[in-house]
């Protein structure tokens, strides 16, 4: 093969090309070889799909993953499937935003290339082009300097202490004392005795945190939090999971009597997408709280798509700060979108509560009005698969050096779970009605009993949640983000465990959930799970984990 330097394909490139084992001095090359060789043009296929920076990533992954899955294939083979699946957007699942090589180059590159492609376009259109990709730039610089200065604020708050994520289930057994309080004869899970034995320098920091500076930290992570929302990124997310913005949509759509000439009031109103929803159905009067910048770009959309200032009403800022326009004193109705991971994760719930409380008519709804978190069982083969066993052996070298402690031992995330690696029962965990729920009411300490549907080994729990559209409505509406059913940006919760259960079908599992909102930041949870097997509580396990912004 010719050297790398001319652009031509060698082993000595930096870029690895779409459909070939050779590499490229730069992205230009890569990807005309691509045209050239294979018929697949990348920046025509851009165009067509009319995809943005993101939508390429996607793209770029997608192929790699594809060429890896149907490795031994003939070459032509693998790309005609490839664009075929392109050309059906298979392509824009989330999961295909993680790179399939470790810092691929040409996800940073390709960008270049199209700038270039574009020199013939119209001056306007270079300009709108130019000014989307400085926007781009300015929001991924803000979001670094952002993690910055959390990253900077976390140091001195631990005092030089290593932030732990997880307290692992080695840390608090092999002692009398660790066994004696997992023992505890009513049941009741331990005050952290075995906090004798270990340090926990973010439990010993939030001991030391006064009243003022504790209020002047949240307020921090409430800043960094609204900001958060600012960019589009997040929110296009959102908008393209069909299963929770159609869950709104026809929620309202399918029951505009209840909505036709109602005050309707949405916490947190991003892009004022449910505030158009809304009017759409028939309301009389809209009116969108958010705290973030995107509701600047929110009076944009309104107004482009026809609605004037007296049918939507935008306010900026926090809803416990903000009053309501002068000529509105109760609404009907709430609408708000407020779920985070595991239900609670962000606890904006409790502002939906605070507007509840404060503005909502006697009689009136909040939707959805109906919460409920479930559990179940599973095994982690696929999880272990994918993150271990698949570094041992890559292409036929190993490669286990790369295999993180995160890997390893995985504590509290977030992935699609298999219905296959499911084998118990699902059963309810927890249940909120919104129309009534108190802020108290959500740090909960809740039972749970599963059976296993077969011999296995029971190596995480999986936690999902559905939400109702019920009260007063002749068409109720259920969103779901459970296992085997339509993927959302939610996922599920999983949480790892450090020691397993084997089981045979039949087995009872019993297990308890402590959940609670961290003191240091009330929109985290710090959750407490023990579990057994049904007459063996001799033998319980106790597993804490916390579930934070940076995990």
């Amino acid at each position: 093969s010719g050297g790398s330097e001319g652009g031509n394909g060698g082993e000595n490139g930096r870029i690895k090309g779409l459909f070939t084992d050779l590499k490229f001095s730069d992205a230009r090359n890569a990807i005309k070889y691509s045209k050239d060789m294979f018929s697949f043009d990348f920046i025509a296929t851009r165009a067509e799909l009319k995809l943005d920076f993101y939508g390429c990533i996607k793209m770029i992954n997608f192929i790699r993953a594809q060429v890896i899955k149907m490795k031994g294939e003939d070459t032509k083979s693998i790309v005609s499937k490839v664009k075929s699946a392109i050309m059906k957007r298979e392509f824009e699942k989330n999961e295909y935003m993680k790179p399939v090589l470790p810092e691929d180059p040409l996800l940073f590159e390709f960008d270049e290339i199209e700038e270039e492609k574009s020199s013939s376009l119209p001056e306007d259109a270079l300009k709108l082009l130019e000014n989307e990709n400085k926007e781009l730039r300015q929001e991924v610089d803000s979001l670094k300097a952002t993690i910055e200065r959390m990253a900077a604020r976390m140091r001195d708050l631990l005092v030089g202490s290593e932030e732990k994520k997880i307290i692992r289930i080695e840390d608090l057994e092999d002692d009398d004392a660790g066994d004696a309080a997992l023992e505890s004869k009513d049941d009741d899970l331990p005050p952290l005795k075995m906090e004798e034995k270990r340090v926990d320098p973010v439990s010993k920091s939030e001991q030391s945190i006064t009243v003022s500076n504790s209020k002047d930290l949240q307020d921090d992570f409430d800043s960094e939090y609204f900001f958060g929302y600012s960019g589009k990124y997040i929110h296009e997310i959102m908008l393209k999971d069909r299963a929770r913005t159609e869950a709104y949509r026809d929620a309202m759509y399918r029951n505009k009597d209840t909505f036709k000439g109602k005050v309707v009031l949405d916490i947190g109103c991003g892009t004022g997408i449910l505030c158009m929803f809304a009017l759409r159905a028939g309301a009389a009067r809209v009116i969108g709280i958010d705290a973030s910048d995107m509701i600047d770009k929110a009076r944009i959309i309104a107004e482009a798509n026809g609605f004037n200032k007296k049918q939507l009403t935008l306010v900026k800022g926090k809803v416990e700060e903000v009053k309501l326009p002068s000529d509105v004193e109760k609404v009907d109705i709430i609408v708000s979108e407020w779920m985070g991971y595991f239900l609670l994760f962000e606890s904006m719930l409790p502002t939906v509560l605070y507007a509840r409380d404060r503005w909502l008519k006697k009689g009136g709804s909040v939707y959805p009005n109906t919460a409920t978190m479930f559990i179940a069982a599973a095994n982690m083969s696929e999880h272990k698969a994918e993150h271990i066993e698949y570094w041992k052996d890559v292409y036929g070298f190993d490669m286990k050096c790369l295999i993180s402690e995160q890997d390893r031992y995985p504590s509290c995330f977030t992935e699609h779970v298999s219905l296959k690696a499911v084998l118990t029962n699902t059963v309810e965990l927890k249940a909120f009605d919104v129309q009534t729920v108190k802020e108290k009411d959500l740090d909960f300490d809740t039972e749970f009993e599963l059976q296993a549907m077969r011999t296995d080994v029971v190596e995480r729990f999986v936690v999902h949640f559905d939400t109702g559209f019920s009260k007063d409505l002749k068409n109720p509406v259920n969103l779901t983000t459970g296992v085997g059913c339509t993927d959302t940006h939610w996922q599920q919760t999983v949480f790892a465990l450090n020691k397993s259960i084997k089981v045979q079908k039949g087995d009872v599992i019993l297990g308890r959930m402590v959940a609670t909102r961290r003191k240091i930041n009330h929109r985290e949870y710090d959750v407490r799970i023990s579990y057994w097997l049904k007459g063996e509580e001799n033998k319980k396990i106790l597993q804490e984990y916390s579930i934070r912004v940076n995990n």
